[in-house]
């Protein structure tokens, strides 16, 4: 049922990464919404985050987010600044989410 893991456009290192400490219940919700991770991982690279396979690793349910409600979440803030921190932090996420 994880099949779809390796349809996320991260690198295959990462996938292996988190597949080692996730439960099987997340692994199986981040396969079968891939495309939905697949458009977050867009949106976040046009944004400017620099480490999207860092962000993937520890930061993975930002990526389930609906991809509109995460631009309407950024959207409340100066998102030059807020991509900067994130590249410095990827804890800072968590504010938005």
């Amino acid at each position: 049922m994880i099949d779809n893991l390796s349809k996320i456009n991260v690198n295959p290192e990462s996938i292996e990464r988190i597949k080692s400490f996730l439960n099987n219940d997340i692994l199986i919700s981040l396969s079968s919404n891939y495309e939905k991770v697949n458009s977050n991982i867009r949106l976040f690279l046009s944004y400017g985050i620099e480490d999207i396979d860092e962000l993937f690793i520890n930061k993975y349910y930002a990526f389930l987010e609906d991809t509109n409600v995460l631009i309407k979440k950024f959207a409340k803030f100066n998102i030059p600044v807020f991509i900067e921190i994130i590249n410095n932090d990827c804890n800072a996420i968590d504010d938005i989410l």
